[in-house]
This record gives structure tokens, C-alpha cells and sequence, in this order.
């Protein structure tokens, strides 16, 4: 039983070494989303500032419009109509 519980004990030990290194490296990827997603978010914020943001609006609407018709998706314009 000695071989045994020698193999048991490093299989535990590899699993829980590969789980801490799974752990930390979801960590890091939650810190550089979070950097990300915020940096973005006040890009946002300086972008829409000031007499630009309707320029920035209807960009947006045009684009979605067309992201939209080239997908095939003319249907989901459903109460969008006025953008046709």
C-alpha cells in the first residue's frame, strides 16, 4: 500500500499545483481586463466630451446599420427603420 499512497500523494500535489497556477493566471488576466475595460471606458468618456459626441453617435449608428446589413440581418433593424 506504501506505493500506493506515494502515487496518490503526488497526483493530489501535481493537481493542486496545476490548479494554483490556473488561479494566479486568471488573476492576472482579471487585473489586465479590468485595466482594459477602464482605460476604454474613459477613452470613452473624453471621446463623447465636447460638440463631437453627436459626430461619434451617428458614426455609431451607421456602422451598426451596416455591420448589420452585410450580415444578412436586415430583420433586426425591427424599429430601427428610420436608419434604412
Amino acid at each position: 500500500m506504501s506505493e500506493l499512497d506515494e502515487l496518490v500523494r503526488r497526483t493530489v500535489d501535481t493537481v493542486t499545483m496545476v490548479a494554483t497556477k490556473a488561479a494566479r493566471f486568471s488573476s492576472k488576466i482579471l487585473i489586465g481586463s479590468a485595466i482594459v475595460c477602464g482605460g476604454g471606458f474613459l477613452l470613452g468618456v473624453a471621446a463623447l466630451s465636447g460638440g463631437i459626441e453627436a459626430v461619434w453617435i451617428v458614426l455609431g449608428v451607421v456602422v451598426r446599420h451596416d455591420r448589420l446589413r452585410l450580415a444578412g440581418n436586415e430583420h433586426e433593424l425591427g424599429g430601427d427603420a428610420w436608419l434604412a
